[in-house]
């Protein structure tokens, strides 16, 4: 009976921690939205006649946008992921060239 109750419990945590680890895949975003979510989050209107420029790359095994942005003085660089468009880092400084 020991050995039963076990295994139930054992099939329960594990049955649990496939579904928590199967979350919907989120859509994918483009570069127009990445630089709408970034200048959302900066507060920044296309009048501040902001420079910006993107990227497309990798990090932490993401596909991710390097969102590169200077208005006025300040300049950021924002890592949005490309499905779901979060924003996974913030960097200051533009930390770009090409």
């Amino acid at each position: 009976m020991l050995k039963r109750s076990i295994a139930v419990i054992l099939l329960v945590v594990m049955v649990g921690g496939l579904l928590i680890a199967c979350e919907p895949e989120k859509e994918p975003i483009s570069q127009a939205e990445a630089v709408n979510i970034v200048m959302k989050a900066m507060d920044v209107e296309q009048s501040d006649n902001p420079s910006i420029h993107v990227h497309q790359g990798v990090q932490a095994g993401k596909d991710v946008f390097n969102v590169y942005i200077t208005v006025g003085n300040v300049s950021k660089t924002y890592v949005v992921a490309v499905n779901g468009g979060d924003i996974l880092a913030i960097f200051d400084g533009a930390g770009h060239s090409h």
